[in-house]
Formats: structure tokens, C-alpha cells, sequence
């Protein structure tokens, strides 16, 4: 039996191994003179990497060239935290108390520079670890016994690198169509409200929509426009097709959907009202057992200043299931009604 193999020698004289044919996996679709070739690399790298160890002038060279990097990011990092502390002085000096400024600009304008700052640092910071990523990447890959592990950090950085930055290029496609989509419903947003606006103005006239109900209206049909542009736009933004995006999904719609229950009701109540036209803003209304003028009908309630000053608030749901008498509607037209109890003593002459 005749069994073919290759010899991996050094010089000419010495074989180092022998690769057989039975070495070759039959899955990975390489041949046995491919195998031979990368095996005969490998011992190739290890015997340079075994005499660049012996030679002196490689190692000060590495050494050197290991200080000088040190020294290098050593500097950088002195000169980063020197200039963000002087930022940082001079960003409290800044956002001190001024004459004359009132205290609420103060306190936002102090809370927007921090917020600033904080966003600063932090990629600031995240250049500094890059930074350090860098300089130990180097001073690995200048020492023939660590210049693999350098090799490896150098690698993985491409990789990553070079992922990120082709993701972000496959992104822009997806990108580009969610701003158009929302553009466009953005486009049929204004057109609407500018139709709706010459409702409430009296205008222009629609026999189906009355004046009182075109701001709630207006309201349903903006929520349905940007409802159907999130709905179209989904499939287009980067990474809605991995898991973790569909589990936050998910998640997100199931805490709207067990929090919501009682908003849902308050809006609904709040539509209910607005187009049964019960009251409007104005108008004196008897609510159950409160009694006053309407501020405000709002979607989760309606305001209420009664005679004695105070304003009551009362859930849409309520205002929904109570009975409501309004006194205004018809004073309007016809004039108003005033009724009252009269009661006359025993003691009272005729």
C-alpha cells in the first residue's frame, strides 16, 4: 500500500513533520497542498519570531520605540485632563448667578451647560480609551513574543472598524427612506392643519364637521397620520430585524398596553364628549354635584371654576357618566330661566 504524503523541511536537511492525506478534512474543501502551505507558514512565523527574540537591536528598537509611544500617551493623557479641568472652571464661572438674571434662566441655563459638558466628556473619553486601545496595540506588536496578541488587538479593531463603518453606510439607505416618509406625512400634517385652522375660523364650512368638534378632529387625524408613517417607516430603520430591537419592541408595547388602560379611557371619554358637544369652554354647566363656568375641556379632563373661586377638576370618564345640565346653550337664544324656593313664615301678616 503506497500512502502519498508531503515533507515539511527546514533548509535542506532536516524534516520537520510530514502532512498525510487522512490531516485533510474532507468538509473544509482544501486540498492536501494547501494544507502543507499553511502549515509550513506557521512554522515559518514561529522560527522568525524565534530569532527576532535573540536579536539584540530588535529589542532596543522595541524598547525605544515602546518609551517613546509611552511618553506619547503619558503627555496626551496629562494634556486632556489639564484642559478638561480648566473647561470646567470656566464653565462654572460662566454659569454663575449673574445681576439681575432671574433664578429659573439660571437654573436652566447652568443644568443645559452641564448637560453639555457631560456629553463632552464622555466622548472625550471614549477618544482617550481609543487612544489607550492604540498605544497598547503598538507597544504589543513591537516584541517578536507579543506581537501576536498585538496582531490580534490590530485585527479586531479593523474588524470593528470597518463593521461600524459599513453599517453606518448600509444605514443610509434606511435612514434616508424613514425622513422621507416622515417629510411627507410631516407635508400632509400642515396642509391639514391649515384646512382644519379655516374650520375653526369660520372660513370655510363642512356640512359633516361641526365647529366644536374640528380641533378634536384635528387631533385624531394627526395621530393617525404619524401612526401610519411610524407603521410604513419601521421596517426601514437600521436594525429592526434583530432580535434585540423585537424584544424592546415588544417590551415597550406591552408596558403602553398594561399602563394604558385607564388613559385610554380618559381619551376616549374626552373624544366622546367633545363630539357629543355637551359644553364648551364658556359655558356654566352643572357636572354631577359641581357647578361653575368650563375653563378648559381638555383630553384626560375637564376644568370646572365654580362660583366660589375654585377650580375642580373632573376626569373626562366622569364627565361621561354623570349627567350634565348645561345653562348656557339655550340662555344663548332664548333667554335664561332662574328658579329658586320661596318659603313664607306662620308669623307673616296676610
Amino acid at each position: 500500500m503506497i500512502v502519498f504524503c508531503l515533507l515539511v523541511m527546514v533548509g535542506r536537511r532536516y524534516v520537520a513533520f510530514a502532512v498525510l492525506p487522512a490531516d485533510v478534512n474532507p468538509e473544509s474543501g482544501q486540498t492536501l497542498e494547501q494544507i502543507t502551505e499553511q502549515a509550513a507558514e506557521r512554522l515559518r512565523e514561529i522560527l522568525q519570531a524565534r530569532l527576532a527574540q535573540r536579536s539584540l537591536p530588535l529589542l532596543i528598537r522595541g524598547i525605544v520605540l515602546s518609551l517613546v509611544a509611552t511618553l506619547a500617551f503619558a503627555a496626551f493623557v496629562w494634556l486632556f485632563v489639564r484642559v478638561e479641568r480648566v473647561v470646567l472652571r470656566r464653565l462654572a464661572a460662566t454659569t454663575g448667578r449673574a445681576p439681575g438674571q432671574k433664578g429659573l434662566v439660571t437654573h436652566v441655563s447652568r443644568y443645559a451647560v452641564q448637560l453639555g459638558w457631560r456629553l463632552a466628556s464622555g466622548f472625550a473619553w471614549i477618544f482617550a480609551l481609543f487612544t489607550g486601545y492604540l498605544w497598547l496595540t503598538f507597544v504589543l506588536s513591537q516584541f517578536p513574543y507579543t506581537r501576536p496578541w498585538g496582531r490580534v488587538l490590530g485585527q479586531q479593531l479593523l474588524t470593528r472598524t470597518s463593521s461600524l463603518a459599513l453599517g453606518m453606510v448600509n444605514a443610509l439607505p434606511g435612514l434616508a427612506t424613514v425622513a422621507l416618509i416622515l417629510l411627507i406625512a410631516h407635508a400632509f400634517v400642515r396642509m391639514l392643519n391649515t384646512l382644519f385652522e379655516s374650520l375653526e375660523r369660520g372660513a370655510l364650512t363642512v356640512a359633516w364637521l361641526q365647529a366644536d368638534t374640528v380641533h378634536a378632529t384635528r387631533r385624531i387625524v394627526n395621530v393617525v397620520i404619524w401612526l401610519f408613517a411610524v407603521v410604513v417607516a419601521y421596517p426601514y430603520i437600521p436594525g429592526s430585524e434583530s432580535p434585540a430591537f423585537k424584544g424592546i419592541s415588544v417590551l415597550v408595547g406591552l408596558m403602553i398596553s398594561l399602563g394604558s388602560a385607564g388613559l385610554l379611557n380618559q381619551l376616549m371619554s374626552g373624544l366622546a364628549l367633545a363630539y357629543s358637544r355637551a359644553m364648551k369652554a364658556g359655558e356654566y354647566v352643572r357636572v354631577g354635584d359641581v357647578e361653575g363656568v368650563v375653563t378648559q375641556l381638555g383630553l384626560l379632563s375637564t376644568k370646572i371654576r365654580t362660583m366660589g373661586q375654585e377650580e375642580v377638576t373632573v376626569p373626562n370618564a366622569v364627565v361621561v357618566a354623570a349627567k350634565t345640565t348645561n345653562y348656557s346653550r339655550l340662555a344663548e337664544r332664548d333667554g335664561g330661566v332662574v328658579t329658586t324656593s320661596v318659603t313664607i313664615g306662620y308669623d307673616a301678616p296676610w
